[in-house]
């Protein structure tokens, strides 16, 4: 008591930038949590006012500059002693870094980019070579300039053997051991693809620790940094901190924006629907998943067939707008149908064909559903299983192949989630060519191919499950033909069968233990013979901190969803503002660039919706008054300093917390 901190805090800041670290320990000198003292008392200091419509104590800006990755390298040495983890201990890869070098700081041997499998995150070293051909490869090239070709190389033992070469490098040196001349505390092995025919090839067809007979080529990509979604994901977490700046009803997100700044119209055209469609697909997980655990806990059941329902209730009821477009007038009716209204008595309107799923809901559950990475299944915080309700109808004639009720279950749940990934799946209110981005459209179970029945190998993981008895496997297999062509669980469309939302049931384990397999990294919530359905690999109980490496980020946001503190889930309304867009204006008296100005400032203009980022150029550095605005991100750095100030001086006129994102 009795320190003036806030005094020292302005005479510190007051006219001059200043980095956070330096901030904390000239006002909290010698105080071990100066860092965490000095953003609770810009918190406290920002909020204190004396009337509501007066600044605050301190008015404060934050500057965050964050900057992509070109490219993650390491030392090749396995002892290396200058690794983050366990330094000196045997490990893959040694000390990180992330510039380009030739070789490691602490222990001098070769660096390289590293690259890993998009589908089981085994890590990968990109080195170069001087022929494409390599027959002669003696030495391996960790820079890029001049007229070399990329290799990829494996530093692990690969787990599929068949169609790869073991070679062995010079720590130091970057030479390949061809006759081994240097001892082995010199060199390691690394593996090289090789073709059908046993010549060495510059990248793998296919994974070697996770891919041995997948039809999809190779996924190995470096860890540049690259599109628009880390700077999407920016945005968005910088619209979720900042707090509510109009206690209007009438405003989903109560007056929360971002005003984005690129230099190029390109890049502000692409970035617009790149955060609305990022942001969508986040926003319709955590509504899922709310719905889904109110139709379990207010309504007692977990059919998919009341997930459309509990959706618009729970929209509804929270004031969630998932689909803001003006033109989507169905789902809007709906909203507007069942404001007021009980869980069950908008399962009952539904019941009685009152609520049919819109076609914007159709084409994001099959989105949701049969994404291999993003799923809820996939980030294992839910589980896709059979109707309890239909349950007996579905297994009252299943063969008796030494197989208890429970084991049955999991044959049917595994069975599902790989039919969901293969996309054969097709839910009311949409036609199947709407369904689906690009390539991605549903593929129809034909019960006649084998192939289509079992994909992606699980007539193996049966014949493994089943102890290779193919007469126990001729069974169970007859029995999934029986499920898809008589049980009515599947829709008929063209000759060929889709799983639908009848007959299915979501069930949310957002805190229940999971096991992941050894070689594909896949999640599964439960496994028959310690097998992976997917590979055959080894399964294993997951670690909580491996599962938040591989899925936190998207996790997390889920379980905001259910914290009452959070801001979450909350819908984004993006538009571009660029000279382009003037024109002439149209019957609505507005052309697009005053209207998107006014939907900004949430004026209301009939029944538009307010928009929340406005993707911009330099139209918006000067001349108009934009209001209590607290949010700008720069997508690149500005050509001037003069451009900069007028970009982040937008923010922080009126508004009582500012921030800023520099890319």
């Amino acid at each position: 008591s009795g320190q003036p901190w806030v005094n020292q805090l302005v005479k510190e800041a007051a006219g001059q930038a200043i980095a956070l670290n330096d901030l904390a320990s000239r006002v909290f000198p010698g105080y071990p949590d100066a860092r965490r003292a000095l953003e609770a008392l810009l918190t406290v200091s920002t909020l204190a006012r004396n009337k509501a419509d007066e600044p605050g104590l301190v008015p404060t800006r934050v500057h965050g500059l964050f900057r992509g990755l070109h490219g993650l390298y390491a030392c090749v040495n396995p002892r290396c002693s200058g690794r983050q983890s366990e330094p000196g201990e045997v490990a893959v890869l040694g000390k990180l870094f992330t510039k380009r070098r030739p070789d490691c700081d602490a222990c001098g041997c070769r660096v390289f980019e590293i690259a890993s499998c998009r589908s089981c995150g085994s890590p990968y070293l990109l080195a170069y070579s001087q022929e494409e051909s390599l027959d002669r490869l003696s030495f391996l090239w960790g820079e890029t300039e001049g007229a070399l070709f990329r290799l990829e190389l494996l530093p692990s033992a690969p787990r599929y053997t068949e169609r790869t070469e073991i070679v062995r490098l010079h720590l130091r040196t970057g030479y390949l051991d061809i006759e081994n001349r240097f001892p082995d505390d010199e060199v390691r092995e690394l593996a090289v693809g090789v073709d059908e025919s046993g010549q060495r090839e510059l990248a793998f067809d296919r994974c070697a620790m996770c891919q041995p007979g997948a039809t999809a080529k190779s996924r190995i990509y470096d860890f540049r940094t690259r599109g628009e979604q880390p700077f999407t994901a920016l945005i968005e977490t910088q619209f979720a901190e900042q707090p509510p700046q109009k206690n209007d009803p009438r405003l989903p997100n109560r007056g929360r924006k971002v005003l984005v700044f690129s230099d190029g119209r390109q890049k502000a055209a692409r970035l617009a629907p790149a955060l609305e469609h990022s942001h969508a697909r986040d926003l319709f997980r955590q509504v899922v998943a709310l719905a889904a655990h109110e139709l379990s806990d207010k309504g007692g059941m977990s059919a998919m067939q009341y997930l459309y329902p509990a959706v618009v209730h729970t929209c509804a009821d929270r004031g969630y707008d998932l689909f803001p477009d003006a033109d989507e007038q169905e789902f809007h009716n709906h909203l507007t149908q069942v404001k007021g209204k009980t869980l069950l008595q908008v399962i009952a309107m539904a019941n009685k064909g009152w609520l049919r799923a819109t076609r914007s809901f159709a084409q994001a559950i099959f989105s949701e559903l049969t994404d291999r990475y993003y799923s809820l299944p996939a980030l294992a915080l839910a589980t896709v299983e059979e109707d309890p309700d239909t349950a007996f109808m579905i297994f009252d004639d299943f063969p008796d192949v030494g197989l208890e009720p429970d084991a049955q279950r999991v044959l049917l749940r595994a069975w599902l989630r790989q039919h969901l990934e293969r996309r054969s799946f097709r839910p009311d209110g949409a036609e199947t060519r709407e369904l689906g981005e690009g390539w991605a459209h549903p593929q129809g179970i034909n019960a006649a191919r084998l192939e289509h029945l079992l994909p992606n190998r699980f007539d193996q993981y049966l014949a493994h499950v089943l102890g290779g008895d193919m007469v126990k496997v001729e069974r169970v297999s007859e029995w999934f033909r029986h499920v898809v062509r008589d049980k009515g669980l599947l829709h008929f469309e063209s000759d060929v069968y889709y799983l639908q939302l009848q007959g299915l049931s979501l069930h949310l384990r957002l805190d229940a233990s999971w096991l992941r397999c050894r070689d594909c990294a896949r999640i599964h919530p439960e496994a028959l013979a310690d097998a992976c359905p997917a590979c055959l690999g080894e399964v294993v109980e997951v670690d909580s901190d491996y599962l938040d490496a591989r899925t936190g980020f998207y996790r997390r946001q889920v379980h905001r969803a259910f914290d009452k503190r959070a801001l979450e889930p909350f819908g984004l309304s993006a538009a571009e503002h660029s000279a382009q867009l003037t024109g002439q204006p149209d019957e609505s008296a507005f052309n697009k660039v005053e209207e998107y100005e006014l939907r900004f400032q949430d004026v209301p203009l009939g029944n538009l919706p307010p928009i929340d980022v406005l993707s911009c150029t330099t139209t918006m550095e000067v001349g108009i008054d934009i209001g209590a605005l607290s949010g700008v991100a720069l997508r690149n750095v500005p050509p001037h300093v003069a451009n900069y100030q007028q970009r982040a001086g937008r923010a922080g006129r009126v508004a009582e917390g500012f921030a800023y994102r520099l890319w």
